[in-house]
């Protein structure tokens, strides 16, 4: 009797350790509702957002670069820009993507475009 106690003892440590870990982890809902940690997650994440959020506006302090260092016409310059803004905005579609066909089909499709 005094050995199915302590199985029962052991099984429920290591029940409420496996909870605390579940509640511990990043992927776990309530983690991020945490006053506590969900508060620094949002900052990070939102800091990350803002800092690549303005780079479409940016291209305009190294167009001069471009065409000083790789010889570059004003309308050659243009098109690279434009791509890049036309990247920024399709972004949306391979969100779409992603969330229909997955994070593997995703980033199989996003490397073989890439070359």
């Amino acid at each position: 009797m005094l050995e199915n106690n302590d199985n029962n003892n052991n099984d429920n440590d290591e029940s409420k350790k496996n909870e605390l870990e579940k509640k511990e982890s990043f992927l776990n809902p309530e983690f991020l509702v945490n006053r506590k940690t969900g508060v620094w997650i949002i900052l990070v994440a939102c800091c990350l957002l803002a800092s690549s959020a303005g780079t479409g506006y940016a291209f305009g302090l190294t167009s001069q670069t471009y065409k000083n260092k790789f010889g570059f016409s004003q309308k050659e310059v243009d098109i690279i820009g434009s791509f890049g803004n036309l990247g920024l905005f399709l972004s949306i579609t391979a969100g779409l993507f992603y969330d229909k066909f997955g994070p593997l089909l995703t980033a199989i499709t996003v490397c073989t475009r890439l070359f």
